[in-house]
């Protein structure tokens, strides 16, 4: 069982890891004087992909990762972009994969899961497949054998649940041009609910190293649901679900049509069932040593979501129970002793809110 120790972060601290989650250079502090014998990440070799859309751990907009890469690098990881085309390095401790826009090319898939069955370690965030965005299907590619050989998988959905009712025009079929009678009387307008897509969550696993002893909320901004199963069937593996939503929430599989119509109804027959969505997973095979966890969310990770800061650009998180997972999960997913940081309160110009989204913008790669 891993021990954890609680590190306790001063002044200087925290500055040094606003400058390391900017983006900027970290030099040689008295920071490392500060943090010397406590658990770290000394030199654990991280690569990061981005070939295929990923969040960045270089760009600093809401949009990219350099916060997480800062945490990382102010614990002594070294950090790396990881080249598909070569294999996977040998002196690879862990793979990040925060959220492609595309799926896995075959010989990605086929590096990776060698990489995994060699006792490789993976972290990876992935969105609900919406529009053009088509990342990792449930039913083939890598899911196909995370699903197989761990008992995980993203579902191919939206976490959602039913808001403030709006008014609607249903769309109307094309009428036909060489049918004779009268036009079609457009359709009536209609009252629908309006689909929430962002919320925070208190519901976590007590049982699993990475969450038994984390407090306070987690945020989510728009995630698919997982299926986990944990049964003896799968008895050479570890799977466990880590976070769920309310239980008001399901999983919509049609929220391209809610886009696009505006039209939100839940159906049994292909949704998940209402009730606790599992979000994020962690699973291992103790017979090769892999270990996986997935987070069923993009911006879980990103500077403008799970890891946004008030004031801006600082080091006080609005959702800091976000960070201390990724950072747990990152500790397990090496075997290393866990760090906890301590994180200013933030201020008051911004608070987590869940706020209801009818259509959100198109996310596109660059």
């Amino acid at each position: 069982m891993r021990h954890k120790l609680l590190v306790i972060l001063g002044f200087i601290v925290v500055l040094t890891t606003l400058i390391a989650m900017t983006g900027a250079p970290v030099a040689a502090t008295q920071t490392d004087d500060l943090l010397e014998g406590y658990a770290q990440l000394d030199n654990a070799q991280i690569y990061f992909s981005e070939d295929n859309g990923e969040a960045s751990r270089f760009d600093r907009s809401a949009r990219g990762l350099s916060r997480l890469g800062g945490l990382l690098q102010q614990l002594g990881a070294d950090l790396y972009t990881l080249e598909w085309r070569r294999p996977i390095p040998a002196d690879a401790d862990l793979v990040v994969i925060a959220g492609p826009f595309d799926d896995l090319t075959s010989s990605q898939i086929v590096r990776l899961w060698m990489y995994l069955r060699e006792g490789g370690r993976l972290l990876l965030l992935v969105d609900p497949p919406i529009a053009r965005v088509r990342p990792l299907p449930a039913a083939r590619g890598l899911f196909e054998l995370t699903w197989n050989d761990l008992g995980i998988r993203g579902l191919d959905n939206m976490v959602a649940t039913e808001g403030p009712l709006h008014t609607v025009t249903p769309p109307q079929e094309e009428p036909d041009e060489d049918a004779e009678g009268p036009t079609p009387t457009p359709p009536a307008e209609i009252e629908t609910p309006t689909l929430l897509i962002d919320f925070t969550t208190t519901s976590l696993n007590a049982s699993h190293p990475i969450t038994a002893d984390l407090q306070g909320e987690i945020g989510f901004f728009g995630a698919r649901s997982l299926e986990v199963d944990s049964s003896i069937s799968l008895s050479s593996s570890e799977a466990q679900a880590l976070a769920f939503s309310p239980a008001d929430y399901y999983g919509e599989t049609r929220y391209d049509d809610y886009r696009n119509t505006g039209i939100a109804e839940y159906d049994e027959t292909v949704d998940a069932v209402r009730g606790p969505q599992p979000l994020i997973a962690a699973a291992g095979e103790p017979a090769s040593g892999m270990r996986v966890v997935l987070i069923g969310d993009r911006d879980f990770a990103t500077n403008g979501g799970g890891l946004q800061t008030s004031p801006a650009n600082s080091p006080s998180f609005l959702y800091p129970t976000n960070a201390d997972l990724l950072l747990n999960s990152i500790t397990w997913l090496l075997e290393a002793d866990a760090v906890e940081l301590s994180f200013p309160t933030p201020g008051p110009t911004s608070t987590p809110t869940v706020t209801p989204t009818a259509a959100p913008e198109e996310e596109e790669a660059d």
